[in-house]
């Protein structure tokens, strides 16, 4: 039996996605042709960031010990729980698909 629709609405720019994959698939296309530049570029022009984008341990390791424990206590709570669920969603997905 074919769908029949009642009442469909009009595509318009905001719900067409025809540009929009055209504009990802550019995107993507640029980064695997430019790769690392390509990103920097890409970070500049949409998040105006013109700062370090490789941070090295030795600087990672110096901000860690200026952090205050509630600080680090909460960015641990927040990765714990991202991960359960991540887990979590994979399992639901997998056991869908009767892996």
């Amino acid at each position: 039996m074919a769908i029949q629709y009642l009442k469909k609405s009009p595509k318009t720019s905001s719900t067409d996605d025809t540009k929009t994959i055209k504009i990802v698939q550019d995107l993507l296309k640029d980064i695997e042709n430019s790769k690392e530049q390509g990103c920097i570029d890409l970070t500049k022009k949409f998040d105006k960031y013109d700062g370090e984008i490789i941070v090295s341990k030795e600087k990672i390791e110096d901000i860690k010990k200026k952090l205050d424990q509630k600080t680090k206590d909460d960015v641990q709570f927040s990765h714990e729980r991202a991960r359960k669920f991540a887990e979590a969603q994979l399992k639901n997905s997998t056991s869908l698909m009767g892996i």
